[in-house]
């Protein structure tokens, strides 16, 4: 056995405490494994005696840069494609006469790796879609609480005209009242003058019909207008409240947005730094 190889062996263990225990050690000579030193987590799926797989190698591009080159081969190897998802480190053994006479092989089993990887850009497409929905219910309730101001600000225009009318009822009472005195006014004269105020007295009584006519319909808008005024009232309760309730939504959504978009980015640089090769 090349002393190179010996070499090796006794370093491997070594190394594997480097290492931290994760990593799988075989040692290959040109035709066979001829060590394996399996990972705290991970049994080496070759065992010794098992034959070089040039194939493998060539495919790779190992081969070449291994045994040409005599530099060390870096690769990520899938399930798929390699049967194991692993990150493996080619070192050449070199002998003393410069010859590549074998390999150390480091493999790092990166399963678990590439789940989490999967999982966090699984987490940061739904975190995206996400925001955009709150996005669009954030924008609703701004469009909501611009509604209800609107809404307010027509409500109060109603509540001032209400008033006025309020005033134009007083005014009609107040005529009512004037022309009732006078109709009771005109029936006394138009009986003091006798036979010669009855006709006064027709148009007498009929002003006082007039005046409790318009006396009793002022009072029934009057009424109206009341209530009116306190439904109003209600009604403008109501949408401040709702309004308030819009905006503080929008504001309370606008942070949870603004939470979810940092840990969006967070996910992000997560799976960028989770570079395997």
């Amino acid at each position: 056995m090349e002393k190179i190889f010996q070499s090796l062996i006794n370093t491997a263990p070594v190394i594997s405490e480097a290492l931290e225990g994760n990593t799988v050690i075989t040692i290959w000579d040109k035709e066979k494994c001829i060590y394996a030193l399996d990972s705290k987590n991970k049994k080496s799926t070759v065992k010794v005696g098992d034959k070089s797989d040039m194939n493998l190698m060539k495919n790779t591009g190992a081969n070449d840069t291994i045994f040409n080159k005599k530099e060390t081969f870096r690769a990520v190897f899938n399930k798929n494609e390699h049967g194991i998802d692993a990150k493996v480190t080619i070192i050449p053994a070199i002998n003393k006469d410069g010859q590549v006479v074998g390999v150390l092989i480091l493999s790092t089993d990166i399963e678990d790796l590439i789940k989490i990887k999967k999982s966090t850009s699984e987490l940061k497409s739904s975190l995206q879609e996400t925001t955009s929905s709150i996005s669009e219910i954030t924008n609703d309730a701004v469009k909501l609480s611009e509604k209800l101001n609107y809404i307010i600000e027509n409500t109060e225009v109603t509540k001032k005209l209400i008033t006025e009318s309020n005033e134009a009822i007083n005014l009609i009472e107040s005529i009512s009242k004037q022309s009732n005195l006078l109709g009771l006014n005109a029936a006394i004269e138009s009986s003091r003058a006798g036979e010669y105020g009855k006709g006064f007295s027709v148009v007498a009584g009929e002003m006082r019909k007039l005046a409790s006519n318009s006396s009793e319909s002022s009072k029934k808008i009057s009424s109206a207008l009341v209530e009116m005024n306190n439904n109003m009232k209600v009604i403008i309760d109501t949408i401040n409240e709702l309004g308030q309730i819009a905006t503080t939504q929008a504001a309370s959504l606008e942070e949870v947005s603004a939470t979810i978009t940092q840990i969006t980015e967070n996910s992000q640089i997560l799976v960028d730094n989770m570079k395997l090769n």
